[in-house]
């Protein structure tokens, strides 16, 4: 079974990052390692990871190895990532946020969704809509608390359209993204010109979809996101990260990518499977 690095760039939301780590703690049972980058916080996240990992590494279950890496500095998510990417030994790559809490088989079914379909670049799990980033980790009408997301994930893992991978014919969240080490030998890490944040995700996803990778979602898995909950508790907006401005510095590197769409893919939301063609 493939080793998975789980990276994870951790910046001034420290009562997000508690959640997060708990919850990928608790809910990841296959073998992985887990990177974090404190990219200079000033609110105390430093010190608590520290103790947290010190903590965590006294359990029976969890992580091959937790390495924390610090920067006095933020050096943006892109710098961050590429940081934790060259002290990774996994052969799976996680890219995940310290806004996001996994649920129960979240990796066996990403893992299985980058697995299928030849050649499948990367896969980003079902999550809320981003309607709801402002009600923390709650996401009515489906659940109002953490138990609750427990219950829902289970439910829409276990619905009869629920697939194993969905293709998409755009860009995917860049939240929590699960791709392998050999697709990025072939098309490279992140572009740290994107700076502080945004639009890097998309930047490696053309790549991928350039050098005939497809990217999707892993069907089975479902992981809440607290949209843009680390950048708003630094002072960054959604505008300022993915507004138009962004969007067209991204699409004067990129001028290919006009017209891409992109798709957050919601539990009951999914696609129905192809009907078998008849003979």
């Amino acid at each position: 079974m493939p080793l998975t690095s789980i990276l994870i760039p951790c910046w001034n939301a420290l009562e997000l990052t508690r959640v997060s780590l708990a919850r990928l703690l608790r809910d990841t049972t296959r073998p992985y390692e887990l990177i974090l980058v404190d990219n200079g916080s000033r609110d105390g996240t430093a010190s608590w990871l520290g103790r947290w990992a010190r903590s965590a590494r006294r359990r029976l279950k969890g992580p091959r190895r937790i390495l924390i890496l610090s920067n006095a500095a933020n050096r943006g998510y892109a710098a961050a990532m590429n940081q934790a990417l060259g002290r990774a030994r996994g052969e799976c790559l996680l890219f995940g946020n310290a806004d996001a809490a996994p649920t129960p088989g979240w990796l066996e079914a990403m893992q299985e969704a980058l697995a299928r379909g030849g050649r499948v670049g990367g896969v980003s799990p079902c999550a809320n809509t981003p309607a709801a980033r402002d009600r923390g980790w709650s996401a009515p009408p489906w659940y109002d608390d953490l138990p609750g997301l427990d219950r829902f994930a289970a439910a829409a893992a276990l619905a009869p359209r629920a697939r194993a991978f969905i293709p998409a014919p755009g860009f995917v969240p860049g939240f929590w993204f699960l791709t392998s080490r050999r697709v990025l030998d072939r098309v490279g890490v992140f572009d740290e010109r994107f700076f502080p944040g945004g639009f890097e995700d998309w930047d490696l996803q053309w790549r991928m979809r350039r050098d005939g990778y497809a990217v999707g979602f892993a069907g089975r898995a479902y992981v809440h996101h607290v949209w843009f909950g680390c950048a708003a508790r630094n002072g960054l907006s959604e505008k300022r990260l993915y507004g138009k401005t962004r969007l067209a510095r991204f699409l004067a590197l990129r001028p290919d990518a006009a017209g891409l769409p992109f798709h957050i893919l919601v539990p009951g939301e999914q696609p129905a499977a192809r009907p078998a063609a008849r003979p």
